[in-house]
C-alpha cells in the first residue's frame, strides 16, 4: 500500500491535489468524500432522505406539542358578565387530580394565578390508562357567553369519498389535541379553572367548550389543505394510497405540515402503511368501505326493545349504518309507525319480524366501493306510499354498478330521514 497525492483537473484547469491510496492486488476503486467536491459531486438524496426520517422522529416525539400559527381567541358576548364558581371537593381523586395539575402546569397548560374574574370548576374522566383528564365544566360558565362558531365538521362520507384508488392506509392520532392549541391571553383570563389547588389559568384549548371541535377542525383543515387523499377529522387523521410508494409519499408530506406547525402525533395510536384500517366505526380496505364487526355484533345481539325509548335506541343504532343497507325504509316502515306519538306502544309478531329483519340487513350488508370522481355515476331511485329510497353507483368499465351509497327517506307526520 502506498499514499500519495493525485491532482484532478477539468478540462485544462487545475482544480486541486486529493490524497490517494494505491493498493497491490485487483478490485473496484473507491472514492472517498475527499473527491466529492473535487469532482462536484452531490449526494442530496441521502440529505433528503435523513430530512424525512428527521421530521418523522420529531412528529411522533413524546411531549406536548406547540401549535405554531395564531393563538386561538374565543369570543365572548359583550353583555356577558364573567362567572365565578368554587371549586368542587374529590376527596377519592386528590392524588390524581394533584399530579395531572403539576403535569399540566409543568407543560405550559396551566399557570397559577391568585385572582380571576371567571373560574370554572373542574370535572373528572377516567383514562383507559388508569390516569384522569381535567375538564372544566364550562357549561356552567363560558359556554354560556361564547358566540356560536358554525365552522363545519366534515361527514364521514364526505371523508371517505377522498380515498379514491385506496388500497393501502395510514391512520394518524394527534397527542393530547386540543391542548396542543395555544389561545390567546383574553382568552387564557376567561378559561381559568378553580380547583383544590386554587385558580389556574388554562393557557390551551380545553375540554369542554363548546366551540372546540368547530375551532381545532379549521386548524386541521389549513394544516392539510390542498394534500391528495389526506382527511382529518378532528385528531383522526387518514392517509390512503394506491401503492406503498405513493402512501409513504403522501405520508411525508403530511408529517412535514405536522412538523412545520409544532403539531405532535401519538405513537402508539398510529397505524402506518396497512392494507386495511378502522377509521370512525368503518372498516377502509382496497375492496371499499365495510361495518366494523363489534358493531354488526351488537346490533346483531341487541334484545328486542320493550318500550319506545329502546326502539328508538335501536334504531338509532342502525342508523349508523344506514348508507350499507338498500330497502331500509321499506323494512322498518312498521317499526317507525310504532314510534309515532299516537300510536299506543303493542309489539306484535309483525313488529319481532322486521326487527329481525334489520338485523340481517346489517350482517348481510353491501360492501361500499370507494368513489372515485373519474368514474361516471348513476343514482337510482324508487318510491313507495310511505318512504322514498335511492342508491348511488359507479359504472365500472365491465358495466357492472358498485354502490357508493344507499338512502332513504321514510314518510311520518312531520316527515322525518330515517
Amino acid at each position: 500500500m502506498a499514499d500519495t497525492s493525485t491532482q484532478v483537473s477539468k478540462g485544462i484547469y487545475y482544480i486541486t491535489n486529493v490524497d490517494t491510496s494505491a493498493i497491490r492486488g485487483k478490485g473496484t476503486s473507491l472514492l472517498g468524500r475527499n473527491w466529492f467536491n473535487a469532482l462536484e459531486i452531490s449526494l442530496t438524496g441521502i440529505h433528503h432522505i435523513q430530512e424525512k426520517q428527521e421530521i418523522r422522529e420529531a412528529v411522533f416525539a413524546e411531549g406536548l406539542g406547540s401549535y405554531t400559527g395564531a393563538p386561538i381567541n374565543i369570543e365572548i358576548n359583550s353583555d356577558v358578565k364573567p362567572i365565578f364558581l368554587k371549586s368542587r371537593a374529590v376527596p377519592y381523586a386528590r392524588e390524581k387530580v394533584d399530579e395531572e395539575l403539576r403535569r399540566l402546569e409543568t407543560a405550559g397548560v396551566l399557570e397559577a394565578v391568585q385572582h380571576s374574574e371567571w373560574a370554572t370548576p373542574i370535572v373528572l374522566v377516567l383514562k383507559k390508562d388508569g390516569h384522569v383528564r381535567l375538564c372544566g365544566d364550562y357549561r356552567a360558565t363560558v359556554n354560556k357567553a361564547i358566540k356560536t362558531d358554525t365552522y363545519p365538521l366534515p361527514t364521514v362520507t364526505e371523508l371517505l369519498a377522498q380515498l379514491a384508488g385506496g388500497k393501502r392506509f395510514t391512520k394518524l392520532d394527534l397527542s393530547e389535541a386540543y391542548l396542543q392549541l395555544p389561545v390567546d391571553e383574553a382568552t387564557s383570563r376567561i378559561l381559568t379553572i378553580n380547583t383544590t389547588r386554587g385558580l389556574f389559568r388554562v393557557k390551551r384549548l380545553p375540554y369542554g367548550i363548546s366551540s372546540a371541535p368547530s375551532v381545532f377542525q379549521r386548524v386541521m383543515d389549513t394544516v392539510l389543505a390542498g394534500l391528495t387523499g389526506v382527511g382529518a377529522n378532528l385528531d383522526d387523521l387518514l392517509i390512503a394510497g394506491e401503492s406503498k410508494e405513493q402512501l409513504t409519499d403522501r405520508e411525508n408530506k403530511a408529517f412535514e405540515r405536522i412538523f412545520n406547525t409544532g403539531l405532535r402525533l401519538k405513537k402508539s395510536k398510529c397505524i402506518l402503511n396497512t392494507d386495511a384500517v378502522e377509521y370512525l366505526g368503518y372498516r377502509v380496505d382496497a375492496e371499499g368501505v365495510h361495518p366494523v364487526a363489534e358493531k354488526v355484533e351488537a346490533i346483531h345481539k341487541a334484545p328486542a326493545p320493550k318500550n319506545k325509548e329502546e326502539l328508538q335506541a335501536f334504531l338509532g343504532l342502525l342508523n349508523f349504518y344506514s348508507c350499507f343497507l338498500p330497502h331500509k325504509a321499506t323494512v322498518l316502515e312498521p317499526l317507525h309507525r310504532l314510534l309515532d306519538n299516537k300510536t299506543k306502544w303493542i309489539w306484535t309478531a309483525m313488529h319481532d319480524k322486521e326487527f329481525r329483519s334489520a338485523k340481517k340487513m346489517v350482517i348481510a350488508s353491501t360492501v361500499l366501493t370507494h368513489y372515485d370522481p373519474e368514474k361516471p355515476l348513476m343514482l337510482a331511485c324508487d318510491a313507495s306510499p310511505y318512504g322514498l329510497g335511492a342508491v348511488l353507483s359507479h359504472v365500472n368499465s365491465d358495466g357492472l354498478e358498485r354502490p357508493i351509497a344507499f338512502a332513504s327517506f321514510f314518510f311520518y307526520e312531520g316527515g322525518g330521514n330515517v
